[in-house]
């Protein structure tokens, strides 16, 4: 059984989205858990990315340590990013605009990702921290891939959870992986960016994808053509079932 924990970043606007991770087993988890604990130090028990404080020098070493650790854990980094305005104009004001949001392509392609690239033995559990506005639609995805099976014929998708906000350590190094790939792929000179880099520096390859905005347009544009129902734009005296 391989566990994968997951974060999101940049999902609330229509420019890059990010959804990244990392995935192993209970031993390697484990390990990861402990030398996390000790890189961050007596004086702080979470990492918030966003409540970080970017001018400070304590900032950037403390990256710097926490960065190595999932790779020289074991771990395995996974990652979806896409920008939404490559393809926004196309669903802009149709009920197919709900449908196609950035953070939807991403589970979509962590999914297949996580199909291809993970052992045909082992089965996988996904967490992920609470998300109220995509619970829904991940849960709708995991549903259906249940069809996928390991190489002795059970479920490859045991269980999805979704777990709170600070309840669990193994969570913060997604919470970071994410942050750090949605700075370099916004600006990858950006101070964010050059101190988020250790995280990005795989000792082991990491899988997913980096979304092609025509490859996106292209899906988009061939789906809507199949289910021009989709494709209406919707007038503002309209109801939208």
């Amino acid at each position: 059984m391989l566990t994968a924990y997951f974060d999101e970043s940049g999902h609330e606007n229509r420019n890059a989205v990010v959804v990244a991770g990392f995935i192993g087993d209970d031993e390697q988890w484990k390990e990861c858990a402990e030398h996390w604990r000790v890189a961050l130090g007596p004086n702080r028990k979470w990492l918030h990315m966003k409540d970080l404080r970017w001018r400070m020098e304590r900032t950037e070493k403390l990256l710097a340590r926490l960065g190595p650790i999932p790779h020289e854990c074991g771990l395995t980094a996974v990652l979806a990013v896409l920008r939404v305005n490559d393809y926004y104009d196309l669903v802009a004001g149709t009920p197919a605009e709900r449908m196609t949001k950035g953070y939807y392509f991403c589970l979509i392609s962590i999914f297949d990702a996580l199909v291809k690239n993970t052992p045909k033995n082992e089965a996988i559990r996904l967490v992920f921290e609470e998300q109220n506005e995509y619970e829904i639609r991940a849960s709708g995805f995991f549903e259906a891939n249940k069809h996928h099976q390991t190489a002795t014929g059970e479920q490859k998708f045991r269980s999805i959870e979704y777990i709170a906000k600070d309840s669990s350590i193994l969570t913060q190094p997604s919470d970071y992986l994410a942050f750090a790939a949605l700075q370099r792929y916004r600006d990858p000179q950006s101070r964010k960016a050059k101190w988020c880099a250790s995280i990005l520096e795989n000792t082991r390859p990491a899988f997913g994808v980096v979304h092609d905005g025509e490859g996106l347009r292209n899906v988009i544009k061939r789906t809507l053509k199949q289910f021009p129902e989709y494709a209406k734009r919707i007038e503002p005296n309209d109801k939208v079932g």
